[in-house]
């Protein structure tokens, strides 16, 4: 399994993915951030598990840093989000990359904070990331994939990195 998602960046016609990935990394100077270390949020799904796999290669490709997959289950989808989260663990196992995953009840910290169940957990998931993170020396960014249909989470991220509300 692994082989094959890592080969989709060698083997890609044309401009391939990791070379247009790679020239983002460049053009918004992210080097330096993604060579102290990266806190990657792995849900398990497609988006994720591809971040997961571009930075092993990067890894591969340009020097040795550590990757530390950090996978959140938010109670909510009950046997579907164990199962997301055994395959999590299994494929960090699989590459060799250090692996936590905590288990947080979404739902009832959501009930007792008068918050939406997917405001509270994206709260939820960026406040354990940082809390994760706080205690290591060897970790100096967080990165989380989503598509143009995460648009919140866009407009959050942007605001954070102080781009405004594009």
């Amino acid at each position: 399994m692994d082989k094959k998602i890592l080969s989709l960046f060698a083997t890609a016609p044309g401009k391939d993915i990791y070379s247009v990935a790679v020239s983002s990394i460049e053009e918004y100077g992210m080097e330096k951030m993604i060579k102290k270390g990266v806190l990657v949020g792995l849900s398990g799904g497609a988006d994720s598990v591809m971040l997961l796999c571009f930075l092993i290669e990067y890894r591969r490709r340009t020097a040795d840093f550590p990757i530390l997959a950090v996978h959140i289950n938010h109670s909510i989808r009950g046997e579907s989000a164990d199962r997301d989260e055994a395959f999590a663990k299994r494929m960090c196992a699989s590459l060799g990359v250090e692996f936590i995953s905590e288990k947080i009840d979404v739902p009832s910290i959501a009930k007792e904070n008068g918050l939406g169940i997917e405001e509270c957990a994206r709260n939820v998931r960026y406040q354990e990331f940082q809390n994760i993170i706080q205690g290591r020396n060897d970790i100096g960014s967080i990165s989380v994939a989503h598509n143009a249909d995460d648009n919140l989470e866009t407009v959050i991220f942007n605001i954070f990195r102080g781009t405004g509300l594009r």
